[in-house]
C-alpha cells in the first residue's frame, strides 16, 4: 500500500476509480488518501490538455463506495498540462457545485499554469459559499490545507475572511465582478442583481459596465427571441400559404383531368356517330349501285335501237359513277366487295341497325375487339356486348362464330345460320 509523504496515510486506488476521455487525450485517474480526501490527477501523453467534461459520475461512484455522503471529504486536484477548460466543462461544474457540493468540503487545486488563473478564480466567485475554492502552490501545501480543513470543523472561511475591512470589500467586489461574468457567460443569466459600490468607489466603473452590459445583453436575448418568434410565424405562414396553393392546384388538376375524361368521352361519341352515319350511307350508296349495275345490264339486253340503248347505257353508268364517287369521298376504305356484303347482310337480316352492320364489316375484315374498340370509339367489353347481341340477332348457334359466317357469306354454298363452321 502507498503512503503519502506529506501526510503519512495510506493511499488507496481502484480501476474503478479512472474516466477515459479519448478525443480530449487524457485519463482522470482519482485516489483516497487517509478515509476523507479525494486526489484526482490527469495523466496524458500531451504537454497541454484541455478539460472537456466533469466526470461526476465517477466522483459520485467514490462516494457511494467509500460511504462518505454524510462525511464530505476534500478534494485535491493536481492541474499539471491543464492549459484550457472546455465550455461544457464549465456550465458542469457549476451544476455540480450548487445540486452536489454538499458532498464536498472543499476544493483544493495546485500545479496550476497561470492562464488557468483567472478561470479558476472565476469558479471560485461563483461557486456556494457552502464549496470554497482554494489554489495551492505545491502537493505539499495542498495537503496540509486539506489536513486544516478536515480537522477545522469551524467555518472554514472563518479564518481566512479576518482581513481589514477596505481589503475585505475589494475581495467582495472583485468576487461580484467575476460571478457576473461567469453567470452571463456560462448560465445564460441576464436578471441577476449586481451589487455596485458608491459611485466614488474605484470600482465602480467596473460594476456599473457589468450591470450595463448585463442589461444589454438581457435585451439582446428578448431581441433574439422575438426574431426566432417572427421567424417561425413566418415560415408558419408560408407553409400554409404553400399548403393552400397546393391544395387549390390539386383542385384545378381535377377538374381539369374530369374536362378532360369528358371531352375524350364526346369525341368517342361524335367519332361512333359518324362511323354509323358512314356505314349507313355506304350501304344505301352500294344498294343504290348494285340496282343501277342490274338496272344496266337489262338495259342492254333490251331490243331497242342501239343508240338509244347506248345512252340509257351510258346515263346509267354514270350514275353508277357518280354514286361510286361520292362513296369514296365519305369512305375511302368500303370496297365494291364491302358494299354488296353489307347490302345482302341488310337484305339477310333487316333487324341489324347500322353500328352492328359496321362491326360485322370489321369483324368480317379480320379486326379483333381492341381495334374495333379503337376505330369505333366504344369501350372493349361494349364490343363484346355488342357481337353478343349480333350471334342472337345473326340466328348463330353456340359452336358457330361469327367471323366465320360472315366471311363464308359470299362463298358458294356458304352454311346457314344454324350450322356450325
Amino acid at each position: 500500500m502507498n503512503i503519502c509523504p506529506v501526510s503519512h496515510l495510506p493511499i488507496t486506488a481502484s480501476p474503478q476509480w479512472q474516466a477515459v476521455h479519448h478525443e480530449a487525450g487524457y485519463t482522470t485517474a482519482f485516489k483516497l488518501i487517509g478515509s476523507n480526501i479525494i486526489y484526482n490527477e490527469y495523466i496524458t501523453e500531451r504537454e497541454d490538455i484541455t478539460l472537456d467534461y466533469l466526470d461526476h459520475d465517477v466522483f459520485a461512484t467514490i462516494v457511494k463506495d467509500l460511504d462518505l455522503v454524510n462525511i464530505p471529504p476534500c478534494n485535491i486536484v493536481n492541474a499539471e498540462h491543464v492549459r484550457e477548460l472546455s465550455y461544457r466543462y464549465k456550465q458542469d461544474y457549476i451544476d455540480f457545485a450548487y445540486n452536489l457540493g454538499g458532498s464536498l468540503k472543499m476544493v483544493i487545486i495546485y500545479n496550476m499554469s497561470p492562464s488557468l488563473q483567472p478561470v479558476l478564480e472565476t469558479i471560485s466567485a461563483i461557486a456556494p459559499e457552502r464549496l470554497p475554492v482554494r489554489c495551492a502552490g505545491s502537493y505539499s501545501d495542498a495537503i496540509r490545507m486539506a489536513m486544516e480543513c478536515i480537522g477545522n470543523h469551524e467555518d472554514t472561511n472563518e479564518k481566512t475572511t479576518k482581513v481589514l475591512d477596505d481589503e475585505q470589500e475589494l475581495i467582495d467586489y472583485r468576487k461580484e465582478f467575476l460571478s457576473g461574468i461567469a453567470r452571463m457567460s456560462w448560465l445564460k443569466l441576464f436578471q441577476h442583481p449586481v451589487r455596485i459600490p458608491e459611485a466614488d468607489h474605484q470600482l465602480y466603473p467596473f460594476l456599473k459596465s457589468l450591470e450595463i452590459l448585463q442589461e444589454d445583453l438581457f435585451q439582446r436575448q428578448l431581441d433574439h427571441r422575438r426574431q426566432v418568434m417572427d421567424l417561425k410565424k413566418s415560415y408558419e405562414r408560408n407553409i400554409e400559404e404553400k399548403s393552400l396553393l397546393l391544395k387549390a392546384q390539386q383542385v384545378m388538376n381535377q377538374q381539369m383531368e374530369e374536362m378532360l375524361k369528358k371531352e375524350q368521352s364526346n369525341l368517342r361519341s361524335q367519332i361512333a356517330a359518324k362511323e354509323i352515319e358512314l356505314t349507313r350511307i355506304s350501304t344505301a350508296i352500294s344498294e343504290k349501285t348494285t340496282r343501277l349495275s342490274e338496272l344496266c345490264r337489262q338495259f342492254k339486253e333490251l331490243d331497242i335501237a342501239p343508240e338509244r340503248k347506248k345512252e340509257m347505257v351510258g346515263s346509267c353508268e354514270e350514275l353508277i359513277m357518280h354514286e361510286s364517287g361520292v362513296r369514296s369521298g365519305r369512305e375511302g376504305n368500303v370496297n365494291p366487295v364491302d358494299s354488296r356484303f353489307l347490302s345482302e347482310l341488310q337484305r339477310s337480316h333487316p333487324d341489324l341497325n347500322q353500328r352492328e352492320l359496321r362491326i360485322c364489316l370489321l369483324i368480317r375484315n379480320n379486326l379483333n375487339t381492341r381495334e374495333i374498340s379503337s376505330s369505333l370509339g366504344v369501350s372493349p367489353r361494349g364490343v363484346e356486348s355488342i357481337r353478343y347481341r349480333l350471334h342472337k340477332k345473326l340466328g348463330l348457334n353456340k359452336h358457330c362464330s361469327i367471323k366465320n359466317y360472315l366471311q363464308n357469306r359470299a362463298a358458294p354454298g356458304s352454311p346457314s345460320p344454324g350450322k356450325a363452321s
